[in-house]
């Protein structure tokens, strides 16, 4: 098996989440309803820092969202206090990160010194405004310019980040550090190829994994008693690990059309993805009745997702797009929206999704006796059993 991920399948989104948005859909009056009685979470947000903010910060984080991801920008708009801010600001952060790891650098030494002085501005609180600026100034000049744009703002998103409530601060720099020394291991081996499901694990679950850590850390510095069991934690990365699976195999097709060959064992990967979905599954159904948004969230994603998985089978076959048609994205929203406090009704849409999957058979990986670990470290809550498990799929 040689698997290769792409460019920019990082962060869990899926772009024909836009649609709810572009149809008019909406929220039914039975969700607003459901909304507007659920408690609200009120924790400060990060004061303005810049002329760039004044006001509502989630103004200036949604303005740049809108230009670097629309449908991850229409997702996080819907989110309630503090989570909308919070989530906002770590996916600009993370996209910041993205950009040293995506952007086409004349020698990996420059891509190593770009990582590591981004770590400094984040991790050691060096937000040095001339520093930021030549760092910014070293990127090449081919970046999206939505990207570019960012890059710009770099010091005001870095000052909103110091000045989050500790305990959101402290979740978001352990998560940010785990995701940046993974992406540095994989870019210094060279990221041209991944020859085992348990690597492309690997890779997965720092770039995607701990988002879902990230989201659980977050519940518990708004308000402790949400935190998610801790038997839960593992299906919180189920959940990430599976949507980045989703996203590599929906952009096959058009990255082969560029001429990039990023895997030839599509079993493989349909398995592993697979066998992430029923705890994917557990992780939104775990995700506190108090915050119907944020459940929501997890929900569009994960069923939108395996909803994708037979279209994008069947454009191995044929000449049509990866992703569901307008009509059926609006309908299965609207199923989503409607279900998203019925536990049993969310079990059985998932069952009817899961049974339109193509049968697969759970790679050797599996089998492995020997322990798996990760090749960069990890700082999170995770167990061993809990890592093996995850990473063998």
């Amino acid at each position: 098996m040689f698997l290769t991920v792409p460019p920019r399948v990082r962060f869990v989104t899926l772009p024909c989440l836009a649609l709810h948005l572009r149809t008019g859909l909406g929220r039914t009056h039975r969700h607003r309803l459901l909304m507007q009685s659920q408690t609200r979470i009120d924790i400060q947000s990060p004061p303005a820092l810049s002329s760039a903010t004044d006001g509502d910060p989630c103004e200036f984080y949604q303005a740049h969202l809108e230009r670097v991801s629309r449908s991850f920008a229409f997702c996080l708009a819907q989110l309630d206090a503090p989570f909308r801010e919070w989530l906002s600001l770590a996916y600009l952060l993370f996209r910041l990160l993205d950009t040293v790891e995506d952007a086409t650098w004349p020698t990996p030494e420059l891509q190593q010194l770009q990582f590591q002085a981004f770590d400094a501005f984040v991790l050691d609180h060096r937000v040095d405004a001339a520093a930021i600026t030549a760092w910014a100034a070293r990127f090449p000049g081919d970046i999206p310019e939505g990207e570019q744009r960012l890059l710009t703002d770099t010091a005001t998103v870095l000052a909103h980040v110091h000045a989050l409530p500790p305990a959101a601060r402290t979740a978001l720099l352990r998560c940010y550090s785990d995701m940046s020394t993974g992406m540095q291991h994989f870019c210094a081996s060279g990221l041209t190829g991944f020859e085992t499901s348990v690597v492309l694990n690997q890779y997965c679950f720092y770039v995607a994994g701990v988002i879902g850590e990230l989201t659980n850390d977050l519940l518990a510095a708004a308000r402790p008693e949400l935190a998610l069991a801790p038997e839960r934690l593992v299906d919180c990365y189920h959940l990430g690990l599976a949507l980045q699976k989703v996203n590599i195999l929906k952009d096959q097709r058009t990255d082969e059309q560029v001429g990039r060959r990023f895997f030839t064992d599509r079993d493989a990967l349909l398995a592993s993805l697979v066998g992430n979905l029923p705890g994917a599954l557990r992780c939104v159904l775990a995700m506190p009745g108090e915050i119907v948004s944020l459940r929501l969230f997890c929900a569009w994603s994960l069923f939108m997702g395996m909803a994708t998985i037979p279209w994008v089978v069947r454009s191995w076959e044929e000449d049509v797009a990866p992703k569901l048609p307008r009509a059926e994205t609006a309908l299965l929203l609207a199923e989503i929206d409607g279900a998203i406090t019925d536990a049993d009704a969310l079990q059985r849409l998932y069952e009817r999704l899961a049974a339109a999957l193509p049968v697969t058979t759970p790679s050797a990986d599996s089998h492995q006796p020997v322990a798996v670990t990760l090749p960069a470290g990890y700082r999170g809550n995770l167990g061993a059993a809990d890592l093996h498990d995850l990473l063998v799929r």
